[in-house]
């Protein structure tokens, strides 16, 4: 009898404690995602898959960064195009990035990615992405810590 209370008192603890808010999966931010970071390349899943496979890296030399701030808030230059917004990271190491567009005929857009490596010097994402010959396929990038 002792035992069935015990798990009836841990399943109603847990129960009164789980949340069903979405916001609850949302972290602190990463110490390590603070600061400055140019974009070096990328891959696909095409390149890992093809015959015979490729070094599936490639360089990119434009101006591609972006700056996380302490305060949620980021700024991305892409070519001489500047975007700013909010950014939120999950438990599941998915990373939000919620662009305010810079001109008010454009909307407002969310992005998704997964964090695959963050430590103090390297950032890599990954996305799934349908834009490749309309098939799914993951894209990752990699970033290099500027500042």
């Amino acid at each position: 009898m002792r035992k069935i209370f015990l798990m009836l008192t841990s399943l109603i603890a847990v129960l009164g404690c789980s949340s069903n808010d979405e916001s609850s999966n949302i972290v602190d931010t990463p110490e390590n995602l603070i600061g400055s970071w140019k974009i070096m390349g990328y891959y696909t899943t095409f390149d890992i898959d093809a015959q015979p496979p490729t070094d599936n890296f490639h360089l990119i030399d434009n101006i591609n960064e972006i700056t996380f701030n302490t305060n949620n808030t980021f700024s991305q230059i892409v070519g001489s195009v500047n975007h700013h917004g909010t950014y939120n990271v999950s438990y599941d190491n998915v990373l939000t990035l919620n662009y305010t567009r810079n001109f008010p005929t454009e909307p407002n857009y969310s992005e998704f990615v997964e964090i695959s490596l963050l430590n103090e010097t390297t950032l890599e994402t990954k996305v799934n992405s349908n834009e490749f010959c309309g098939t799914d396929a993951v894209v990752g990038y990699k970033y290099n810590k500027i500042n």
